[in-house]
């Protein structure tokens, strides 16, 4: 949309607010298997406002979404939202809204529009309920053969829009699957002529552009847990004619080029553990240079951008320096560690800039889980942190992310915030001094 200018209302998209801003008796109560993946994805934060008017939503939508297309602020555009009293009820029509006035448009940033739903779950601080959100997505998907006539893009636009709060882990890939097996357009009665979009065919090519939406989002890793954590069988979603074809559910992965997709880390971490064992090794030390060289041409982009391919580079670097955790020195430079710098700030680097806090505090949080495993050796933690600092691998802000963290769930965070409290004040500390220097 152009700079600053509300979105238009789409012709042949949803009714007024008046008639559609509500969220239906039936959307309210059907929560899709896995829909709600944590309690407070479960309730809104718009609950205990008083309701807005239809005329006050529809002015407040169309401002918010006016300034949000021009300066692509998500976490203005949520606190603004998280004020429209009753919100919740009307998620689903906003959803299909949106996405509606993009198809009619044809000119939406899709990017910055999947931002703002990533960032709308109530799971994320926002107001949306995951029910809803999928609620909202179904109402597109009822009618996505007649978008796909207008639009032959409308599927991987809608798939782009959702992927994000399942690569976040507020809606799952089942309850996506759930809402898609449910999609159909109204039948002559006024109901829902449920299973349509998988009897012709629709179905299969929108999730797995959903799946390789995330990926595109969140990295190969990413797609793959959220696919196996789903046990969403493919074959399910064949529509009517390719299930008659002698085998179809076998060439699905290789159809939909999700081969590679859902098995990206496998080979990356045979061949991670062999170099730090002994191919890349001289004199008992690996050559990291060479290794982060030889990951970068063989590793995917989608692989290498994603936190899960840190965690395990970090996982594999610090099992190889640190053979016995509760036999290490601690009070000074651990010299293995440091022989690996190289690897570990080439993986934190990794393609995609606005996925490096991401992948900076997944540094962290490995080297939690391995000071955990290793029953937290006193000042161990401490120790690994000031190295990965040292070794320009990370930098303070990363750490008070870290700290700050309270959504990941990697085991030992009390223990580990208890050993690095002291270098985390000094850090802070430096900080401030050199903040005061800079001003004088």
């Amino acid at each position: 949309p152009g700079a600053g200018a509300p979105l238009p209302a789409p012709r042949g998209g949803p009714p007024p607010a008046s008639q559609q801003s509500r969220l239906t008796s039936a959307e309210a109560q059907a929560t899709p298997t896995g829909a709600s993946p944590t309690p407070s994805a479960a309730v809104s934060s718009t609950d205990s406002l008083p309701p807005m008017s239809d005329a006050e939503y529809e002015a407040a939508r169309e401002k918010v979404l006016g300034y949000f297309f021009e300066d692509k602020d998500v976490g203005e555009a949520v606190r603004a939202m998280n004020t429209w009293g009753g919100f919740a009820l009307r998620i689903p029509a906003f959803v299909e809204q949106l996405v509606l006035e993009g198809f009619e448009k044809r000119q939406m940033d899709w990017a910055s529009a999947g931002a703002l739903i990533r960032g709308m779950p109530s799971g994320a601080g926002g107001p949306a309920p995951a029910h809803a959100l999928l609620a909202g997505v179904r109402r597109v998907l009822n009618n996505l053969e007649d978008h796909l006539c207008d639009l032959p893009k409308a599927d991987q636009h809608l798939a782009a829009v959702v992927a994000g709060p399942i690569a976040d882990g507020h809606v799952t890939f089942a309850g996506l699957a759930d809402a898609v097996r449910a999609a159909g357009p109204e039948d002559d009665e006024g109901g829902c002529q449920a299973g349509h979009v998988v009897r012709e065919g629709f179905a299969l090519p929108f999730l797995c552009r959903v799946l390789h939406a995330v990926a595109d989002v969140a990295g190969a890793p990413r797609a793959a847990a959220v696919f196996a954590a789903s046990a969403v069988a493919l074959a399910d979603f064949l529509g009517e004619m390719e299930a008659e074809q002698d085998g179809a559910a076998n060439g699905i992965l290789d159809q939909h080029d999700l081969r590679h997709l859902l098995s990206p880390l496998v080979t990356t971490l045979e061949k991670l553990a062999e170099a730090l064992g002994t191919a890349v090794a001289t004199k008992g030390v690996p050559d990291a240079p060479a290794l982060a060289t030889w990951l970068e041409a063989n590793v995917g982009e989608s692989t290498r951008k994603s936190v899960e391919y840190v965690r395990e580079i970090a996982a594999a670097a610090l099992k190889r320096s640190i053979p016995s955790p509760a036999n290490t020195p601690t009070a000074t430079p651990n010299a293995a560690l440091a022989a690996l710098m190289p690897l570990l700030r080439a993986a934190v680097s990794g393609p995609g800039a606005a996925m490096r806090p991401a992948r900076e505090t997944a540094m962290l949080f490995a080297a939690q889980r391995f000071c955990h495993d290793a029953r937290h050796p006193p000042g161990l933690l401490t120790r690994i942190f000031r190295d990965l600092y040292n070794g320009d691998v990370l930098d303070e802000p990363a750490m008070q992310r870290w700290r700050d963290d309270t959504s990941d769930q990697t085991p030992g965070k009390t223990k580990a915030s208890y050993d690095v409290t002291e270098y985390l004040v000094e850090l802070e500390a430096e900080a401030e001094e050199g903040d005061a220097e800079a001003e004088a």
